[in-house]
């Protein structure tokens, strides 16, 4: 069988290449017109998906960074493997300097550069950008990537984390091949993704709504999060596995940790949701159980019956409960505000009041 690859972002967009630049800071070139063996992908195999899937994700895990991303291998892999916690050392302690990360989204914005500017100017430092929606952002697409850089780096504002893509399309514990290795292939470029724009860690769902046979999906799942944890590591990136709402995969700290069984915990680690823990009932159990393991946490709130993705404070979350468990854990993750703003709130004041709310 001739030897498979499967496109990167480099190779769907010929054009762009990282150029040479000071460690930590990402600058995009037109490519040169010669080519050699150690940046340029091998040609795309004609064979069906299908059959060459395996195949594939090993060499990519090999030859992630060896591509066009190669410059950060040596700055932040290193770093994964002294653990996950010296990746989170900027602003994020509660008792000193509350980072707060929001979504890359703005009412009114039809494009995701159209919403950098506005939450700079509201006090935004970082932000999560999701994938769900090319229409909004297409990171396949080479020039809107570089006005995505250029966007950050005039604003001042910080990607954080990429959100990869989930759904029915890209459900990873899917038992029909095709979907699942339409998932699996997004989360890698999500991973891509997140080193060409200097993000920390990509968040993933473990799978949609379940129709039956979890037991199968679990080792499925499973299985993608221990190989892709690999390619993570390569690129010196974190997965965050978020626990999900109750008939979706990951919807208890026990099956969370069951999913996260034998993965390499310095690249692979929570990202903690908190209305999808409050559905169970059980929130400060559910919380305690996994903020040890959490890298980022997605903080919105509900009335504890459905996924309501309120302002926290709205609903019945015991928020400075929620604080004190989170310091007496020493836990180091990321805060992001998964929600819209109430009426007339701008993001500035939505920090300020979260700080109160967590007392920090």
């Amino acid at each position: 069988m001739p030897a498979a690859t499967y496109p990167s972002l480099c190779s769907e967009s010929p054009g762009l290449r990282r150029a040479p630049s000071t460690p930590g800071k990402v600058t995009l070139s037109a490519a040169s017109t010669s080519t050699s063996p150690s940046t340029e992908p091998p040609p795309r195999s004609a064979e069906p998906f299908s059959t060459i899937f395996k195949t594939q994700r090993k060499f990519r895990a090999r030859t992630l960074m060896q591509s066009c991303w190669h410059p950060k291998r040596s700055v932040r892999s290193a770093a994964s493997h002294n653990g996950v916690n010296n990746l989170l050392g900027r602003g994020r302690r509660m008792e000193s300097q509350l980072e707060i990360v929001c979504p890359a989204w703005y009412p009114g914005a039809d494009k995701l550069i159209e919403a950098i500017p506005v939450l700079a100017d509201q006090g935004v430092t970082a932000l999560e950008i999701g994938l769900n929606s090319p229409e909004f952002f297409d990171y396949r697409d080479g020039a809107e990537l570089q006005r995505l850089l250029d966007a950050l780096s005039s604003s001042g504002v910080r990607a954080h984390s990429i959100h990869a893509p989930f759904g029915e399309r890209y459900d990873i514990s899917s038992l029909d091949d095709s979907v699942h290795e339409q998932g699996v292939d997004s989360l890698i470029s999500a991973i891509e993704l997140a080193s060409v724009i200097d993000a920390d860690k990509v968040i993933v769902h473990a799978s949609e709504r379940l129709n039956g046979d979890r037991s199968r999906r679990m080792e499925r799942a499973r299985g993608v999060l221990r190989e892709m944890g690999v390619i993570a590591a390569e690129s010196g990136i974190v997965l965050a596995l978020e626990n999900l709402p109750p008939d979706f995969l990951g919807c208890t700290p026990e099956e969370i940790i069951s999913l996260l069984d034998r993965t390499d915990r310095g690249s692979v680690g929570v990202c903690f949701d908190s209305g999808h823990a409050n559905l169970s009932g059980h929130f400060l159990e559910y919380a305690s159980a996994l903020l040890p393991l959490a890298v980022t946490m997605h903080l919105h709130d509900n009335d504890g019956t459905a996924d309501q993705h309120a302002f926290p404070g709205v609903g019945n979350i015991d928020w400075p409960t929620f604080a004190h468990t989170y310091r007496v854990l020493e836990c180091k993750a990321t805060l992001i505000i998964e929600c819209k703003l109430p009426q007339g709130m701008v993001w500035s004041e939505a920090f300020q009041e979260m700080r109160m709310t967590l007392g920090g």
